[in-house]
């Protein structure tokens, strides 16, 4: 049996956008219901899980499968935005559970409630 997170507490709500955003990259609100991709440093409240046109799926809640920059470990941690959709621990940010660290392919797989 193999070891899965996926599905778990899954949260998805839809915004309006103005960039062209792709799935899998962290998001901030920058209006009343509109998203923009978040910048390196700032604070994310979710990641893209579909867009056409100016729609987008966002998932708030549940398990996350996202690349890293810089260093990052199991345990809780607070997570901002990166270039490139990535993500980067911080002092401050969105506090998450880190449940796996892939260090050959750079990616973390976090759980935010």
């Amino acid at each position: 049996m193999k070891v899965s997170f996926n599905g778990y507490n899954d949260n998805t709500l839809t915004f309006l956008c103005h960039d062209a955003l792709t799935p899998g990259t962290p998001v901030k609100v920058s209006g009343n219901g509109i998203i923009s991709v978040a910048a390196s440093g700032d604070r994310f409240f979710g990641v893209i899980t579909e867009a056409s046109g100016d729609i987008a799926g966002v998932q708030l809640s549940g398990y996350f499968r996202l690349p890293y920059a810089g260093t990052v470990a199991v345990g809780f941690q607070n997570l901002v935005a990166d270039t490139g959709g990535k993500v980067k621990a911080a002092t401050s940010g969105t506090e998450v559970l880190v449940v796996e660290v892939d260090t050959d392919t750079a990616t973390i797989g976090f759980i935010r409630a």
